[in-house]
């Protein structure tokens, strides 16, 4: 999972960095940063979500 959180915040940096070096490829960067922002974003609270989860377990146990 941290993984993936990982990949993605970097090919965010990588996007970032295409729109502001790359005008010509302006259409690409703001396509790949949409996609690896969304992507980022349903890791990120997926993994908030299993962590309250296995703190909420633990505690009842």
């Amino acid at each position: 999972m941290r993984a993936v959180l990982v990949i993605s915040a970097l090919f965010i940096v990588t996007s970032v960095v295409t729109l502001i070096v790359a005008p010509e490829a302006r259409l690409w960067g703001l396509i790949l940063l949409t996609s690896w922002s969304i992507i980022f974003l349903i890791t990120l609270v997926r993994s908030v979500r299993a962590g309250r989860a296995s703190r909420r377990v633990g505690k009842s146990t």
